[in-house]
């Protein structure tokens, strides 16, 4: 019954939490005296929520751009880290999971350790299409 309404409740099940976690908050900010009167609780619901909006929006400006530049950093690296883990650190982990296992295992059981390859009709990482997600066919004269 409540998964069916779960889209209804998530914004008040929110609200709630936000109202009982900022609650002591803005009981202080009711205790305060400005210009020797307390503020009413609106006007310090008002203000921590202007106060806690503009923190969000200057994270957000100030976090946007260096997310921006890392992430067009990590598609320069991509390829050079995809090529790494697989040449090096997948073939090392492989010897080293055999090592480990090897003693363990009966010898009927145990596989050979095999270079990591892709079958001969798998798309290459680095193949280009023509948009249509077919790989192209090698063009080969016939003598």
């Amino acid at each position: 019954m409540l998964i069916a309404f779960r889209e209804v409740l998530l914004p008040f099940l929110l609200a709630i939490v936000v109202a009982y976690v900022l609650s002591p908050v803005v009981s202080a900010g009711q205790r305060l005296k400005i210009g020797g009167v307390h503020p009413r609780r609106w006007v310090v619901v008002v203000a921590l929520y202007a106060v806690l909006i503009s923190g969000l929006v200057v994270l957000i400006t100030l976090s946007v751009p260096r997310l921006a530049a890392e992430l067009q950093r990590l598609t320069r690296e991509a390829p050079r880290l995809v090529t790494t883990v697989r040449g090096e650190w997948l073939p090392k982990l492989d010897h080293v999971l055999h090592a480990a296992t090897d003693p363990y295992l009966a010898p009927n059981e145990r596989v050979p350790e095999q270079p990591l390859t892709p079958p001969p009709d798998a798309p290459s990482a680095h193949a280009r299409t023509d948009g249509t997600g077919a790989r192209p066919t090698a063009v080969t004269s016939i003598e």
